[in-house]
């Protein structure tokens, strides 16, 4: 039985409660995370901005959002770059947070693959949340 097998086999044995809880259990920390970006881009000089923060809930839509995940990794990274660069401080990656951005969206997006989905969805949930506090980081250095 392959790991999207195990995942389809577990989800079909849930009630509707169950899946409107795991739904909305997502929808509420997608929601903090747009949120942290949002902040995050805020506090960029509109003239370093690559990418408008009202873009970023577009995300929240399913399919469309992850797609657009690594859009607004590599505009968001952009911006911090910018930001920093205006004010005189130290960069200490060329392009802060990207790499781990964009590895995380590929592992999430690979993660429907057969056999190996479980172990790829495990470990872009890592790195996802890794980049999330990395970019809470960049937040606290702009303040």
């Amino acid at each position: 039985m392959t790991a999207l097998s195990s995942i389809i086999l577990f989800i079909a044995n849930l009630s509707g409660m169950e899946l409107l809880f795991l739904w909305a259990l997502e929808t509420v920390v997608m929601i903090f995370f747009v949120l942290n970006l949002q902040q995050l881009l805020k506090m960029i000089g509109e003239e370093n901005r690559q990418i408008d923060p009202v873009i970023l809930w577009i995300s929240l839509i399913p399919m469309i959002g992850w797609l657009l995940q690594i859009y607004i990794v590599i505009k968001v990274s952009q911006s911090i770059t910018l930001e920093l660069q205006k004010r005189g401080m130290t960069i200490k990656e060329e392009h802060p947070g990207r790499s781990i951005g964009i590895a995380y969206c590929i592992l999430m997006l690979l993660s429907s693959a057969p056999f190996i989905g479980l172990i790829l969805l495990c470990f872009g949930l890592y790195l996802w949340v890794s980049y999330w506090i990395k970019m809470s980081d960049y937040k606290k250095l702009l303040k």
